[in-house]
């Protein structure tokens, strides 16, 4: 899942791409548990309008990714490549 990118002299540089999820119920715990095992993906946030379940799902999996209420991620913020 690396994203090659390029420098200004057309070298690829290679980088972990920026993950959030939209939705946090089975699929999506599914996705955060697999995302977190893969050197290449970094988990960035969670928009989820039940926050205190999505909560408690983190905890039980042993992650610590910022939860939004809305889908409000802030993209820009987060530098987010995947949705």
């Amino acid at each position: 899942m690396f994203v090659a990118l390029h420098s200004g002299e057309g070298t690829p540089i290679m980088t972990s791409l920026n993950i959030a999820l939209v939705g946090f119920g089975f699929m999506g715990s599914m996705h955060a548990q697999i995302y977190s095992q893969l050197a290449d993906a970094r988990l960035v946030g969670i928009a989820d309008p039940r926050t205190d379940s999505a909560r408690a799902k983190l905890q039980k999996l042993g992650l610590d990714v910022p939860i939004y209420g809305s889908l409000r991620l802030r993209f820009h913020v987060l530098r987010i490549r995947g949705v």
